[in-house]
């Protein structure tokens, strides 16, 4: 879908300050009678393919000059362009008052809206550069040449013609070389998941506070450059700069980045970026971008292990734009934004001409032939920094997808193995993982406990093919959790129980092997495997938690035996973890089968799981943090006979402790049983409700207000509830729950839970995080 014919001729060259020979960076240079130009790169250089010679190209810079530099076939082609500055002319007498920046803004907004009106569709043809740089050296350089379409009723579309990269752990970070390029002259703008006020939005007086910084020129015409700083920290919006062109009122220039407000939804965790854009008037007078300019840093850690910050930098061009003419229909065939055109990027031909090609500055030359023959990974890039921190955090095994979280630091290169519970008292140990290559990785535990005197045991070996392909097998002489949970962990409970608030789990002994395989494809990850395993009962006298007097319940018996089983599972959407306050989409579907045919086991049975998250926004979605409803689905069922060291749970709280997901006036105990269901649902208000009520401290310090309910019930057989040997923690209905919880407590993380359960009547207070860090 080319827009000219190919080009034949490469000029090149550098734009400079004539006074003092400053290279001047993202200068604009067009080919005179035409749409087609480029920008300069960092150091000054451009280059330009034209289709033949004589040219004149027009070079423009705020502040400068514009100067027509003519080239003809006989002409040196590169170029030293050197721009006159020219010199703003104060009037005798020139007044402004207080309001004169917002007036001219709502001329801008004013003019913006007319030819806007106008303005149905366009094509331009666009260049992207993206740059990531560790503490020492450019990681990665991706580079794009693509077709730009635009309608408004179907929306953009970006047909890559050509490109070139080193590697693509790009898309790890959400970094798309191609594709959305944000204009920052629109009403909204998209930028990692959030929808920012735009400083020419219809209402950006009511958003933005405008002022007068300075006067330039721009040939004979003032430019009017004028600071832009949010009104409040409620929407997500910018702070910076933006020029304004006299007479015409448009928007020249923006130099702005996000308020320091903007909180990103993870796995962003820093965005410090500058967003640097030139407009001009293309097409028959409509204001549209010519250029792109990201710097800054970001940290984006998608796996959540530690990944280092980059230095990131990214150069955009757009050009030969045209209006308000017929589109084709075959990108719209599509509903990818982003398409690949296979037969032109075969050929990849734009490169080597030269065409629509922001010049690369030396250090990206040189790095770009490095890094041709020597292509990094991510994790090579920005390795995992020590995440060891003085007391207890928040983090997941390195080979576990989904599950708890909360475990103990690292202490020189060693792992504690550290708990306490009912039944092994204080449990002492230590571990230490191996890196013996770069895809093996092998961790040995070793144990004693004060109280069940059996020596603890663990060995895992990891085999990594690829950024797919996983195996894992453990051996493992351990007591273990019956009544499993997915939200807490042993060490969490442990800090419950030290503390008197009771024990959350049930114990029994166990030896066992297992495996699994892990494949992870681009939406979803499937995984299969396998356990053979010894299970017992463990008796143990009650104790008290020192130096606490409360009692534990007893521990009650298991079905003993042999058990050989074999799981599955296919998750689609993010790993689940049950301490992360991002929004989660993901559902899971689990499945594990045991029969005597089975290596001898001794149980017969088939469970089937399924667990589910949602999230929708709800009000104020253009916010940095909107309104929004979580939602999550959890349960099971079995065939067989299962025995009671599987049942499945509907989590409650741990002591006073809980998180979404549990039932939080259900006391330090799960509901168990054959089958299960669990539904939780938690609306987010944000500090709206603060707002209303003009409680302005509690605003600033992101305190909020959620609404939340649960809703829970576990089934057991009439049968099989008879012949149990204890009496398990159920009840024969659902139970309901209402609650409302004050979050981010004057500005801590905690969270502060008020629930009135509906089917027994009764308030129960608890607390919990409403944030990590």
């Amino acid at each position: 879908m080319p827009l000219a014919a190919q080009a034949q001729v490469l000029v090149r060259g550098t734009v400079r300050d004539s006074e003092n020979g400053v290279a001047l960076a993202a200068a604009h240079i067009v080919v005179d009678g035409t749409e087609q130009g480029t920008i300069t790169n960092r150091e000054g250089q451009f280059e330009i393919a034209v289709e033949a010679l004589p040219v004149v190209l027009r070079v423009r810079y705020i502040g400068y000059q514009t100067q027509r530099v003519r080239v003809g076939p006989n002409d040196p082609r590169t170029l030293d362009i050197r721009l006159e500055p020219a010199v703003y002319e104060l009037q005798e007498l020139f007044v402004t008052g207080d309001d004169f920046a917002a007036n001219v803004m709502r001329k801008v907004i004013e003019q913006k809206q007319a030819w806007r009106n106008r303005l149905r569709s366009y094509r331009a043809r666009g260049y992207t550069r993206i740059t990531l740089e560790n503490d020492t050296r450019i990681a990665l350089i991706s580079e794009r040449v693509f077709d730009s379409f635009w309608d408004r009723t179907r929306g953009p579309r970006e047909v890559v013609l050509s490109k070139r990269e080193t590697a693509d752990f790009y898309r790890r970070l959400r970094i798309e070389p191609a594709g959305y390029l944000p204009d920052l002259y629109d009403d909204l703008i998209d930028i990692q998941g959030l929808r920012f006020i735009g400083p020419t939005h219809p209402d950006a007086l009511d958003h933005y506070a405008f002022t007068l910084a300075d006067r330039r020129a721009l040939d004979d015409q003032t430019v009017y450059d004028i600071y832009i700083a949010p009104r409040t920290n409620l929407e997500a919006t910018f702070i910076g700069r933006i020029s304004v062109l006299d007479s015409v009122y448009t928007l020249l220039e923006a130099d702005v980045r996000p308020a320091r407000h903007v909180v990103f939804p993870l796995p962003v965790k820093a965005w410090e970026v500058f967003y640097r854009q030139q407009f001009d008037a293309v097409a028959d007078s409509f204001w549209l971008p010519v250029d792109l300019r990201l710097e800054g840093t970001i940290w984006v850690d998608p796996d959540d292990i530690g990944y280092g910050a980059a230095t990131f930098q990214q150069i955009s061009q757009v050009s030969e734009y045209q209006a308000n003419e017929p589109l084709p229909e075959a990108p719209y065939a599509q509903n990818e934004r982003v398409i690949i055109d296979s037969m032109s990027v075969f050929k990849d031909d734009l490169f080597l001409l030269g065409r629509n090609v922001v010049a690369l500055t030396p250090r990206e030359a040189e790095a770009l032939e490095v890094l041709r023959s020597e292509e990094m990974t991510l994790e090579q890039a920005f390795p995992p920094r020590d995440k060891s921190r003085a007391l207890a955090v928040f983090e997941s095994r390195r080979n576990e997808i989904d599950g708890p979280q909360f475990g103990w630091p690292e202490i020189m290169g060693y792992e504690p193995w550290l708990r306490f519970n009912r039944v092994d008292g204080f449990f002492f140990g230590i571990g230490k993982t191996l890196p013996f290559s770069r895809n093996l990785e092998v961790e040995v535990r070793a144990a004693q406990a004060s109280g069940l005197d059996n020596i603890r045991f663990l060995s895992r070996a990891t085999l990594r093919h690829g950024a797919r392909v996983t195996a894992t097998g453990r051996f493992v002489r351990d007591t273990v959790p019956r009544n499993a949970s997915s939200m807490y962990s042993p060490a969490l409970n442990s800090l419950s129980a030290l503390v008197g608030q009771g024990d959350y789990f049930d114990y029994y002994w166990s030896e066992w092997f297992d495996f699994d395989l892990n494949y992870a494809f681009p939406w979803f990850r499937v995984s299969v495997g396998g356990k053979l395993a010894y299970q017992e009962s463990v008796e143990r006298e009650r104790m008290h938690p020192w130096p606490f007097r409360a009692t534990f319940r007893p521990n009650p018996a298991i079905d003993d035996g042999n058990l050989r089983s074999v799981t599955a599972s296919l998750a689609l959407g993010d790993g689940y973890k049950p301490f992360r306050f991002d929004p989660l989409r993901r559902i899971e579907l689990r499945l594990e089968h045991s029969n005597p045919d089975l290596l001898g086991s001794d149980f017969d049975y088939t469970r089937y799981d399924v667990l589910f998250d949602g999230y929708l926004k709800t009000f104020f979605r253009n916010r940095p943090r909107p309104n929004g409803l979580s939602l999550r689905a959890y349960g099971g069922t079995s065939s067989g006979t299962l025995p009671v060291q599987h049942f499945g749970v509907v989590d409650g709280n741990l002591g006073t402790f809980s998180t979404f997901g549990a039932l939080r006036s259900l006391q330090n105990q799960p509901y168990e049983g054959e089958r299960y269901l669990g539904l939780f649902w938690e609306h987010d208000f944000r500090t709206v409700p603060f707002e209303a009520l003009g409680l302005r401290a509690l605003v600033e310090r992101g305190t909020s207000l959620r609404l939340y309910g649960g809703h829970g019930h576990a089934w057991i057989d009439a049968g099989r509830l008879a012949t149990l040997g204890f009496a398990p923690h159920y009840q024969d209905r659902f139970h309901h729950e209402l609650g409302l919880s004050v979050t981010d407590i004057w500005g801590t993380p905690l969270r502060l839970d008020f629930t009135y359960r509906l089917d027994e009547p009764g308030f129960f207070v608890g607390f919990g995080l409403s944030r990590l860090f």
